[in-house]
């Protein structure tokens, strides 16, 4: 590519940057600067529109370019990042960086605005051609985006109302909510699979990557192969706007991500001045929230610019948030902090596993650096040892505020109704409630190195997005702070599914009569979608169903030839997904064998035999058969006339399972998590609230992504990569619909 020069004294920058098969992007560089460059320009090229609209969102200029938006959208979002203090802390934080992480940010930057410089604004994609809103960035902007895509797992729904926290008027009364109404979590899902030398076929480590993340919008992923000689050589995929790799390997290790279990952030009751609402409880006394104004600029109608200034609150834990259910009220407000709106170390962390030589390096970069954010890690190497750690960035609290969160969870409705949805209530007034330093990095407040969950083996470890615990099931981890998941509780379906193809009933099927896995056998067991409602629902639901009579005769015969999978080309599944979600709605009770945390893989499991039991199945299956019908579907639709993704407004089949009963590896849904302004794909109303059955089936816009497996054999990694959606953001570019 030309070199990318930006004026001033700043020197030339060049990088090789070669595309293969579907576009995937190869970057060569002499320095880290260089490649950098490279895959800036290249991110650039496939997603500029997508990007460009984060830059906007961090800036807090959202209004100013897009008006205030639906219900004031933009402007809750523009005061909420000031709020958050975000790019004030990138302005901060860029100035302490590690040289290595400063020439990445650099040259990525360049890379961005050099793909600017060279194309005509008029032949940017279409949802962005010739807008001003799509300008130069600078490295306080990508470092911002760095802290933002850190927030990931904040509440969106808490995020969203930090600009409407405003003081209630004197002597106001609002009755106290008796529990909170609004979904608050924002995770995502995945799978992780890091097998030994005890597990495999050749005695190496090999890795399996299987993020479920969103096919839209600014958590989409890239694919990249980046080589400085004699100091970088890394393949795999990274999120939008950031430099290097977050999910792959090099010559040595691979490594891999799931969403984590675990809160990175609390909430924090705040006692008020009977007199005075801007006074809150510390101890015996009151003092006074910090009261700053926030400008920023709103499009009106007619285009004019014009400034908006609100004064917002924080308290010494952070920033005043509102819900319907948690308002300011003359005696309670409540405040939010965030451990990853003060998270700095992200990059530093992500270039040294870039350039980790060992498992023992890869370990130490997440010790020493405390900069993962929302995700457990799972790593293998070439001599066979395999690593589970969940090193995100907990907060650090004494013992005593654990146990009196729990007291308040067993007791207070709202603090119980919290900490359901992930999210820990304490009491900001008392002293001991507040974050504790951690004595690993002076500044920071997170859980100890030596307290968080972590597990080294031969054979494997694993997670599907519940807690650490069962990491290993020969091996359960316990002991650690309740803020990183619960332990002793049910697992999900696909959990249990996981557990059985690595170690369990499954294994066999999945990895051969030597019961050692090949990369093979990986790809196929993680993709063939097998489903674990057949393991835990045992044979009487199809009994069950034969005795419901003549009426449902039919759609019995479709259950009893469903072939157990939930493929493209599976009859019978939409109607088996049908069945489940209304067994799931007739509430609790539905298994004969309940939950033993003794045996937590295997329970709870099998139908009762009783009348009442056969009376739901029969109920379900009518049901589910009248929600086919109106659909327009057969009882016998295969999976993939139902569920689809849009392309260019062509419907392209889907296989995979939703969470939940139906327990397979392949994961995919339709869900909205992105910030990004862009139309999401469409979706009609929804007839299944569990399933999400519409008059059109089920689009998909969420799920199994960047698909790695990775071997690292004594001559180097040998392995395969899919990207879902392909590289290209670009409607227009061949890559877009690969």
């Amino acid at each position: 590519m030309p070199p990318g020069p930006q004026g001033g004294e700043a020197p030339e920058l060049r990088a090789s940057v070669r595309r293969t098969a579907y576009g995937v992007v190869h970057v060569v560089a002499d320095d880290l600067r260089g490649v950098a460059f490279g895959q800036g320009y290249a991110v650039a090229e496939d997603h500029l529109c997508t990007l460009a609209d984060q830059f906007v969102k961090v800036r807090s200029e959202r209004a100013a370019y897009f008006g205030p938006g639906p219900a004031e959208a933009n402007l809750a979002s523009d005061f909420g990042y000031l709020a958050l203090g975000v790019r004030a802390r990138a302005e901060a934080a860029v100035t302490r960086v590690s040289p290595a992480v400063r020439e990445l940010l650099e040259g990525f930057v360049r890379g961005y605005n050099e793909y600017l410089k060279a194309t005509p604004p008029a032949t940017w994609p279409p949802a962005c051609a010739s807008t001003p809103w799509v300008k130069p960035i600078d490295v306080v902007d990508l470092f911002a985006h760095y802290i933002d895509l850190g927030l990931v797992g904040l509440p969106q729904a808490l995020l969203a109302t930090l600009a409407a926290a405003t003081p209630p008027p004197p002597a106001s009364t609002v009755a106290p909510a008796a529990t909170v109404d609004l979904p608050l979590t924002a995770k995502g899902a995945s799978n992780g699979w890091a097998l030994g030398r005890d597990a495999t076929t050749r005695g190496h480590g090999i890795v399996v990557a299987n993020p479920h993340f969103p096919w839209e919008g600014e958590l989409m992923l890239h694919e990249v192969h980046l080589r400085v000689p004699g100091r970088l050589h890394v393949y795999g995929a990274s999120l939008l706007g950031v430099a290097g790799v977050l999910i792959g390997f090099n010559e040595r290790v691979a490594w891999t991500h799931t969403f984590s279990a675990a809160t990175q952030s609390t909430l924090y009751a705040l006692d008020l001045d009977p007199n005075d609402a801007t006074r809150y409880r510390v101890g015996d006394g009151f003092v006074p929230l910090e009261a700053r104004d926030f400008t920023v600029g709103v499009r009106i109608d007619g285009g004019e610019v014009v400034p908006i200034t609100r004064r917002l609150y924080a308290s010494q834990h952070g920033p005043i948030v509102t819900l319907p259910s948690l308002p300011w009220t003359s005696s309670r407000a409540y405040a939010l902090r965030s451990a990853n709106a003060e998270n700095e170390t992200m990059a530093e962390l992500f270039l040294r596993k870039m350039t980790a030589g060992s498992l023992e390096e890869l370990e130490a970069a997440h010790r020493e650096e405390r900069g993962m954010p929302w995700a457990n890690t799972l790593a293998a190497d070439q001599e066979g040892r395999v690593l589970y750690m969940d090193s995100t960035r907990v907060p650090h609290l004494s013992a005593g505020a654990l146990a009196r969160w729990k007291d308040r969870s067993g007791s207070d409705l709202i603090t119980r109704s919290l900490a359901d949805r992930g999210i820990v209530l304490l009491d900001g007034g008392e002293a001991d409630d507040s974050w504790q330093p951690s004595p690993d990095r002076p500044g920071d407040f997170v859980v100890p190195w030596a307290e968080s969950p972590r597990l080294a083996r031969t054979d494997f470890v694993f997670n599907a997005n519940d807690s650490y615990w069962l990491a290993q099931p020969a091996a359960p981890l316990t002991g650690f702070s309740p803020l990183f998941g619960a332990t002793g509780v049910p697992q999900s379906a696909r959990t249990r599914m996981n557990a059985s193809i690595l170690g369990g009933a499954a294994r066999e099927v999945a990895a051969g009569e030597d019961r050692r896995f090949d990369r093979g056998e990986l790809r196929a067991a993680l993709l063939d979608g097998r489903s674990y409602a057949p393991e835990a629902l045992g044979d009487r639901w199809t009994a069950a169903c034969a005795a419901g009579g003549a009426s449902i005769a039919p759609a019995c015969a479709v259950l009893a030839g469903w072939s157990g999978k939930f493929d493209t080309d599976s009859a019978g599944a939409v109607l088996v997904r049908e069945v489940l979600g209304a067994l799931e709605e007739g509430g609790p009770g539905l298994y004969a064998i309940p939950f033993d945390a003794a045996d937590p893989l295997r329970t709870p499991r099998e139908l009762p035999g009783d009348d009442a039991t056969r009376a739901r199945v029969v109920a379900a299956v009518e049901k589910a058969a009248a929600r086919l019908a109106a659909a327009g579907l057969p009882l016998d639709a295969s999976l993939g006339r139902a569920q689809f993704t849009l392309r260019e407004g062509a419907r392209v089949p889907v296989g995979g399972c939703r969470d939940g009963l139906e327990g397979c590896a392949n994961v995919v849904r339709y869900t909205r998590l992105a910030s990004t302004l862009a139309p999401p794909h469409p979706r009609g109303p929804v007839q299944s609230p569990r399933t999400g059955l519409t008059a059109e089936g089920y689009p998909i816009n969420y799920g199994t992504s960047f698909v790695m497996v990775v071997e690292m054999t004594d001559a180097g990694p040998e392995g395969e990569g899919l990207l879902t959606y392909g590289e290209s953001g670009d409607p227009r570019s061949p890559h877009a619909v690969d």
